[in-house]
């Protein structure tokens, strides 16, 4: 999988990854600034399910690719089996034929029966990106969810006003609702130590993200991190790592299966 495959400086998607700030309450509530960060961890391990908003290129679908990666490494301690689609490729396109357990099928390379099975499981972890309520694939999503109850799901969406106050988007199914927030310092060091070999290096990018971030009232999340990373090489003429640095971005943002 070109996910977990390192390139030429020994990196993979798992070693640059960084988890977002997740919360229970959106960041426009002032509560919200004293409620927990939902680890990775507590995402995988939980029995829950998720449904996750945040604004555009916070890293929803990245996220769901760590989870999906995160699963099928540990299968074997875990059993957990991890599906991912991504709605948009579909809301024009349900029909009567249309069955998420066929897509399994397909990915998989199985018979209808075992995909069944596998889809009918407590191990069946469905990854849903770029979701959007009273389309024709959340339609049939529900009674999906409604007949295989013992599944669970992890879905991401577009952040905005009517979404946060929708109360039932997955029909009766019951979900716990996790938003993104800004990066702090903390996330802003991790993601430059990650990328720059020297500390005066991450303190100096580090400081100018946070800087430009505050001027222009940008919102500080992994894109711009990136954007400011590469900028920052191409002001210290390294092509290799400009180079590299563009191709991990690229990867981070990836939408779809390799």
């Amino acid at each position: 999988m070109l996910l977990i495959e390192n390139d030429e400086e020994g990196h993979s998607f798992l070693s640059l990854y960084n988890h977002p700030v997740l919360k229970t309450e959106a960041e426009s509530n002032l509560e919200s600034k004293h409620s927990p960060i939902v680890s990775l961890d507590d995402l995988t391990n939980s029995s829950n399910n998720y449904y996750i908003l945040g604004k555009d290129k916070c890293g929803k679908t990245t996220l769901l690719k760590r989870i999906q990666i995160d699963a099928l490494i540990n299968f074997n301690r875990n059993g957990k089996v991890p599906f991912y689609i991504d709605a948009r490729d579909y809301e024009n396109k349900v029909d009567d034929k249309f069955s998420i357990i066929d897509l399994v099928k397909d990915y998989f390379g199985i018979n209808r029966t075992k995909a069944t099975n596998i889809v009918k499981s407590e191990g069946f972890v469905l990854l849903v990106d770029n979701y959007t309520p009273s389309t024709g694939f959340a339609l049939y999503l529900n009674e999906f969810l409604k007949e295989n109850d013992k599944l669970r799901f992890i879905a991401c969406s577009e952040e905005c006003l009517y979404r946060k106050m929708e109360a039932s988007p997955f029909g009766d199914v019951v979900f716990d609702k996790l938003y993104f927030h800004n990066l702090r310092r903390q996330e802003i060091v991790q993601y430059t130590e990650k990328r720059l070999h020297s500390s005066s290096q991450t303190d100096q990018i580090r400081r100018k993200i946070v800087e430009i971030c505050k001027q222009l009232e940008l919102p500080m999340n992994y894109p711009i991190a990136s954007l400011e990373t590469i900028i920052f090489k191409i002001q210290n003429n390294n092509l290799k790592e400009i180079l590299s640095c563009s191709k991990n971005l690229q990867q981070l943002s990836q939408t779809h299966y390799p």
